[in-house]
């Protein structure tokens, strides 16, 4: 390499293969998302991408947020000890990830409560369904535990998640009201 008046010029190169630190922040990336007990998403990370979805929403495109919630679960706590607890915790996250597709999006809430939210459902049989299937597939795994579950199903656009997560949550305590282990279904008008 030379300069401009034809006198060589020096040139220092170095390099570094960054593909472990590459994958170490994208490790660390996905972690900062899930739960670690769980492998669902978290909270936030849920609540985030159904923002996004809720955003991008059509005209007369149907859309439902699911609250699942243990049982007793706190008696599970007291009576068998927190191991336990996080195994049937870990189980019903286990079964939540077989019943759903990727393209739903099943996170952990916290403690017990687990959510998932469908942005491409057809009618309320749909919903009906999904709700029987969740009942079924966590019997079938041999957990020994009910769930009650609470839904609030939507249309249009302008829905808002805090209006959603409030009626899904108003659901669930009217399907625990009844005596627990069923569903209860909600459906929000436009705001």
């Amino acid at each position: 390499m030379f300069t401009g008046d034809k006198a060589s010029a020096r040139l220092f190169c170095m390099e570094r293969d960054i593909t472990e630190l590459k994958q170490q922040q994208i490790k660390l990336k996905t972690s900062a998302m899930l739960d670690g007990s769980t492998g669902l998403y978290n909270k936030k990370t849920s609540e985030h991408m159904i923002r996004q979805r809720l955003g991008k929403q059509s005209e007369g495109q149907k859309y439902a947020l699911f609250m699942i919630d243990i049982d007793d679960f706190k008696a599970i706590n007291d009576s068998y000890g927190h191991m336990e607890g996080d195994a049937v915790i870990a189980q019903t996250a286990l079964q939540l990830k077989k019943l759903f597709s990727p393209a739903d999006i099943t996170g952990r809430f916290g403690g017990d409560e687990f959510i998932v939210f469908f942005d491409e459902i057809s009618d309320r049989k749909e919903i009906e369904e999904k709700a029987e299937k969740i009942k079924e597939m966590l019997r079938s795994a041999g957990m020994n535990v009910s769930f009650s579950v609470g839904i609030a199903v939507s249309e249009g656009r302008n829905m808002t998640f805090e209006v959603l997560y409030k009626k899904a949550d108003s659901a669930l305590y009217a399907t625990k009201q009844r005596g627990k282990d069923g569903y209860t279904i909600y459906t929000v008008s436009e705001v």
